[in-house]
Parts: C-alpha cells; sequence; structure tokens
C-alpha cells in the first residue's frame, strides 16, 4: 500500500508512472504479455493511489457511463462513489454540454490522443452547479485494444469565480485610469514607463509607443532629471509618497509642459519593490494664468486681496496703499486693523452675508490709514479656492473721493457737474424713463455723439447691445427697488455712432431720492482685443498663421471622438529647406515656409485643419474624407506647386507628401504615423509626384 502521508504531488506523481508503464507494457511485443498481467495484478495498488487524490479521478465505458469513481470525484460532484457508479454524464449536464463531452470523447477514441475539456458545467446531487476542468485519456486492455476511459477532474468554481472577479476589477481600474484627466503612470524600479493613460501622453506629447520604455532623462532637463532620481530613491527607501511641484516635461517637438507629479512604490504580491506609479496633472495652463492673474492684480484699479485664517496672505499694492501701507507691511497681519473701529462688526456681518450668497452688492466701511485719516472703502468678497485651502478673495475700491464728491454734488449741482466732468471717465446720469439727462466728455469721446445730439434726445436703452438690453433693464427694475437686489458692477456691449461695438466695465449708482442713476463707464475694448490675440495666439502658428501643432493636436483628439469618419491626414515636408537656411539664410528659409502655408491654405478647403507641426513639418486633417478624395486633393496640391513655382523660377517650392485614411475605430495618431512614414519614404525616393495613400 501507498504511505497515507504521502502528498497530493508524491501521489500524481506514482499514478503517472503506473499510467506510463501501463502505456509502455501494452504497446510492446507478445513477449511482455505476462508481465502486463502482472502489473495488472497490482490493480488494489493503482486503485489506492487513486483514492489519494485530492482530484477526481474516472473510468467510463464508451456510452459514457462512469465505472469507477474516486472520493475526490464524490467530494466534487456531491454523490456517494456507489451512486456514481453507473451514471451517465447526460444525467448531470446539460444537453449542450453532455453534446459537447460526447464530441470530445468520440475524438480521443478516434484519434487516442489525449484531450483537456475546460469550463465543463456540472450539476450537483444537492443542486447547484459547479464548473470543472478534465483531463479524457483513451483505456485499453492488456492486448492495447480499448475498453473505455479514465480521466481527472479538477474542481475550478472557486478559481473561476475569482477570476472573474479579477478581470472585472482589472477592466474596471483600467476604465478609471484611462477616463481621469490626470495623467497616470506606471515605471520600473530604473524609472523606465511600463505603462501610461492616454491624458499622460498627451501631457508627454507622445504615443504610448514612443513613450514606453523611456527614462526621465530622455524627456526632462538634467536639472530636472537629477531632481527626480533623488525623489524617487528617497520613496524607495522610505516607502513613503512623494510629490514633485513644477515638474519640467520636455516633449519630442521641444515644448515644455510644466506639471506636479506624484510617484507611490509599487510592491509584487510577496511585498517586494517592483517599480514606481504616480498621477501627473499639467499645470502650465495653471501657471500661465497665476502669472496673468498676478499682472493683472498688481495693474488692476481695484484692491485686491486674499484673506484665511484672518490674516492677510495675499494684497496688492493698490489695497495696502488705500492705507498708506506696502504689501509686505500688511501680509500676515489681520484685516481689521486698518478698518475703523466703529465699522468692523458691521464689515465682519456684510462679509458673512456675501460669502453665504445672502448678498450681491458691495458694502463700504471706513479705513484708517498709517498717519490716521479716514478713507471710504467699497468691497465685495467671494470664496475662493487658495492653494488647496478655502479661502477669502476681496475686491475693493478707494471711493473717499467719491464720497466727498456726493457731499458737493449735494450741495452744489453745478460743482456736481464741474466734478463729473473732470472726473476722467466717462460718466453719465440716466433719469428712470430711461432718458440722459447729463454725460461728461469721456462719454462724448465713447459714443462719438456731443451732448447736444444726446442729452433729452436718446435714451440709455440705444446705445446698449440687443444681447444686453434685456438683463441691463431688469437690473434697472431690481435696483430701483433695493440698491443690493442688482450688481453694481458688470461688463457690456455699448454701440457706438455708426454702430461702433464697445466692450464696457460699469458702475452703477443710484442717486437717492431721485430715481437717477449715476453710471462710470471705462473701455476694456483694448483688453478684450488683446485677450482675443492671445486666444489666437495660443492655436496659430507665429510665422505662417496656420494651427499650431497644439490646436491640431486637440483636434485629432476631438475628430476621434466625433463622427466625421473617415478621416484622412496628409502629412508633409518642405523639401531642401536647410540648405535655403545655410546658404541664403533663415530669412530666406522663413520666406519658403510662409510660401509653403499659402499653397496650402489655397488648397484645401475651409473645413480642413491646416497646421505647421513641425519646423519643416506640416499636417492636414480632412473630416468625411475617404482615401479617393485625398488623393484628388494632394493632385489639387501639386497643381497650385507648379502654378506657384512659375512666379518663382529662380527657389521653387517643393513638398513631399503622404496621407492615410482612418475610419470609426482607428486611432488617429497611428494614421498620421503611417502618412508621416510614407511621406518620408517619398522624400527619400523623389523618383515620381504621385503621393502614397495609405487606406
Amino acid at each position: 500500500m501507498v504511505c497515507q502521508k504521502k502528498s497530493q504531488a508524491e501521489l500524481l506523481e506514482t499514478l503517472e508512472i503506473m499510467q506510463k508503464r501501463i502505456s509502455e507494457l501494452e504497446g510492446s511485443n507478445i513477449k511482455l504479455k505476462k508481465e502486463i498481467e502482472t502489473f495488472h495484478d497490482s490493480g488494489s495498488s493503482y486503485k489506492s493511489v487513486v483514492e489519494d487524490l485530492d482530484v477526481g479521478y474516472f473510468e467510463a465505458d464508451f456510452n459514457g457511463n462512469l465505472t469507477f469513481a474516486n472520493n475526490a470525484l464524490s467530494r466534487i460532484m456531491g454523490y456517494s462513489a456507489e451512486e456514481l457508479i453507473g451514471i451517465n454524464n447526460r444525467e448531470y449536464t446539460s444537453r449542450k454540454t453532455s453534446q459537447r463531452i460526447y464530441r470530445i470523447f468520440k475524438n480521443v477514441f478516434q484519434t487516442g490522443k489525449a484531450a483537456r475539456v475546460t469550463d465543463y458545467e456540472i450539476f450537483l446531487k444537492g443542486g447547484g452547479k459547479k464548473t470543472v476542468d478534465i483531463a479524457v485519456y483513451l483505456k485499453r486492455d492488456a492486448k492495447g485494444n480499448p475498453i473505455g476511459f479514465f480521466g481527472f477532474e479538477t474542481d475550478v468554481t472557486e478559481r473561476m469565480r475569482t477570476e472573474k472577479i479579477l478581470r472585472k476589477s482589472e477592466e474596471r481600474y483600467r476604465t478609471i485610469i484611462e477616463t481621469i484627466e490626470d495623467g497616470y503612470y506606471e515605471t520600473d524600479l530604473n524609472g523606465n514607463f511600463t505603462f501610461l493613460n492616454d491624458s499622460m501622453c498627451r501631457i508627454a506629447g507622445g504615443s504610448r509607443e514612443e513613450l514606453i520604455g523611456l527614462n526621465n532623462r530622455d524627456y526632462a532637463s538634467p536639472e530636472t532629471a537629477k531632481n527626480m532620481y533623488l525623489v524617487f530613491s528617497e520613496v524607495y527607501r522610505t516607502g513613503k509618497p512623494a510629490e514633485i511641484t513644477d515638474y519640467e516635461v520636455i516633449r519630442p517637438d521641444g515644448a515644455r509642459r510644466i506639471a506636479g507629479v506624484s510617484t507611490t512604490l509599487m510592491r509584487n504580491t510577496w511585498g517586494e519593490p517592483v517599480g514606481f506609479c504616480g498621477i501627473v496633472r499639467d499645470l502650465t495652463d495653471k501657471r500661465k494664468m497665476e502669472r496673468l492673474y498676478e499682472t493683472v492684480a498688481e495693474q488692476s484699479f481695484t484692491g485686491i486681496y486674499v484673506i484665511r485664517k484672518g490674516k492677510f496672505l495675499y494684497i496688492n499694492a493698490r489695497a495696502a496703499s488705500y492705507a498708506g501701507y506696502t504689501a509686505e507691511d500688511l501680509t500676515g497681519k489681520n484685516p481689521m486693523v486698518v478698518v475703523h473701529p466703529d465699522d468692523r462688526e458691521a464689515i465682519r456681518r456684510y462679509a458673512r452675508e456675501m460669502l453665504k450668497g445672502k448678498r450681491s452688492s458691495f458694502y463700504e466701511y471706513r479705513m484708517v490709514t498709517k498717519t490716521g485719516d479716514i478713507r471710504w472703502i467699497i468691497e465685495t468678497v467671494t470664496p475662493v479656492l487658495f492653494e488647496g485651502e478655502w479661502a477669502t478673495l476681496g475686491s475693493s475700491l478707494d471711493i473717499t473721493d467719491r464720497k466727498k464728491m456726493e457731499d458737493e454734488l449735494r450741495a452744489s449741482e453745478i460743482r456736481y457737474r464741474t466734478i463729473i466732468e473732470n472726473t476722467g471717465t466717462a460718466m453719465l446720469i440716466v433719469e428712470d424713463d430711461m432718458s440722459i439727462s447729463m454725460m461728461n466728455s469721456g462719454f462724448e469721446d465713447m459714443v462719438g455723439y456731443s451732448v447736444s445730439e444726446v442729452v433729452g434726445k436718446k435714451k440709455w436703452t440705444e446705445f446698449i447691445s440687443m444681447e444686453d438690453v434685456d438683463r441691463m433693464m431688469e437690473y434697472h427694475r431690481l435696483r430701483l427697488k433695493d440698491p443690493d437686489a442688482a450688481p453694481a458692477r458688470y461688463e457690456f456691449k455699448l454701440i457706438g455712432k455708426g454702430g461702433r461695438t464697445i466692450d464696457i466695465f460699469i458702475i452703477i449708482s443710484i442717486i437717492q431720492g431721485t430715481g437717477q442713476t449715476v453710471a462710470s463707464l471705462i473701455d476694456m475694448t483694448e483688453r478684450k482685443k488683446m485677450e482675443e490675440t492671445l486666444r489666437y495666439m495660443g492655436t496659430h502658428d507665429k510665422l505662417t498663421g496656420l494651427y499650431n501643432r497644439g490646436f491640431f493636436e486637440e483636434e485629432m483628439a476631438r475628430l476621434e471622438r466625433g463622427r466625421e469618419f473617415p478621416v484622412s491626414v496628409v502629412m508633409m515636408d518642405v523639401d531642401g529647406l536647410k540648405g535655403v537656411n545655410d546658404n541664403e539664410g533663415h530669412k530666406a528659409g522663413d520666406d519658403l515656409l510662409k510660401r509653403a502655408a499659402r499653397v496650402l491654405r489655397e488648397s484645401f478647403r475651409t473645413e480642413d485643419t491646416v497646421a505647421r507641426v513641425g519646423g519643416d513639418e506640416f499636417a492636414v486633417i480632412l473630416p468625411k474624407t475617404d482615401a479617393p478624395a485625398t488623393e484628388q486633393t494632394i493632385q489639387r496640391v501639386r497643381r497650385y506647386l507648379v502654378m506657384h513655382n512659375m512666379e518663382y523660377p529662380k527657389s521653387p517650392l517643393s513638398l513631399s507628401i503622404g496621407a492615410a485614411t482612418g475610419n470609426r475605430g482607428d486611432t488617429l495618431s497611428l494614421v498620421q504615423g503611417r502618412a508621416d512614414r510614407l511621406m518620408y519614404e517619398e522624400k527619400m525616393t523623389r523618383k515620381g509626384l504621385v503621393c502614397r495613400i495609405a487606406r
């Protein structure tokens, strides 16, 4: 008998040796018949081995009826060994499954080759189901004749359930990773990328195929790479996560992006470090906006400050100057040090109401200056998230002069008009019926009408654009009922003489007891144009006026998500640009690029996206365009080139062109890659002018 203490592995090994020996004996010549019979006499020992197995063992006749089952098979199926003898697989499987088993057993019989049945579902005696894996072998007698089947059955129900849960978990994990806006990465212990999500690819400016395997030394400056090494080394040493702010990423095209990086040590099942993972957030635009906001704040004609935990966290020079201090004097101080003692409780109440949304209009208070003088301040506050924590953003104006002006206006209409006329700001007084009763020279210059053409003859609504008039009239109606019920400061579009549109920032005040409204207007047109210019510069190439690489990539991503397929991508390269730069100078090279841009603008449709994506490289996206239509477009480019070069016989323009077409479900970056390769092939061969178009 086999020792009962043998391990599962040892029992399986013994059984395997016995089966192998049977096969060897059955395949030998007649002289070994006596040895075969002797071996089969050891059947009790053989059966003892299979009874000690933890996996199910069975033997069956050619009809699929069980002739032997070990204890493990009984436990798996919920039947006793006696109940299993004679039972057919049709009795504990579905019809479809039994038909499948029949085909597999038949193939084993016909070929003599063992087979494996995976994901085999059986019904249990007590109800319920299990999933098992079966290995089936052909059973032969001593003469080598088939007499039935034998095999092994393993319960994989729990494993299948666990694998299903793991697959769902993995799918959910990957879905989350791919849909987050922040970049996610994984690296090995040497810092080489092993996985990146789509957002990380966009931040780094490359495809996943291009970036996998890269080290931080490949896409960062030496100083940044050194800093990354020190941080990752510390994370490896301590096991504690770390963050790196203002991490500079250098894209393949040379563009630089600023990012915030977090990193965490990854470990395997045994707790051993295997790499790093983390989140990357593109802070480039945020940093630009912070610099812009800082510039705006410092140049603003209003006082701007941030208060957190009862202290000035930031205050611009203008706000500090109201009280005769510098920004450095007040930073870190309690704001109440400059507020008149009698107004402190009121200002706290007003601020709380405004922060909770219960008050929308500004409030006023008195400020005590460094020299003890009293100044009047107008203020609004709003909650903001500043450096990761909630704070209060305040905006204020020194209205001391306006207060004095109001006193003087009440005392003397003449003095009142004189002050308005000489204030340096466009101002007017609007009556309750919207007629204009007074305007200064600043308003004359702004709208292009004289006082005689407006006062008593035109209504205020005639100067307001149609898109803003309803809103402003509603403000006026609310303001007459309650001065605090409508905004006192906002933007709108003013219509001047000849239909000229002017962007205006307006400050409105009600003259109590008169029904009159005083409006101060500031021309913001130039600032608006500057904002438009900045937006244009952010999406266009400065030299050629075509779209830049950033806009091109955004448009590729947008079209890939959209329904405008097929989408074709054309890649073009200016031939000989380096020679022109070297021999004639960079100005001549720039002129050649401008000429190329002109040809492309004339050759493509307005709905096509034409961009300069590199030094001498151009790319075009053609939505809803298949390969034949793209080929026709390329031929049009060729014709335009010929006509163009007639004007420049001494410096002809030549373009290497490649194109590819993508359909729904294709990755457009890969389509662009195919077009780029074909363009490069044409550049290398230059044997003909027929563009290669990949379909």
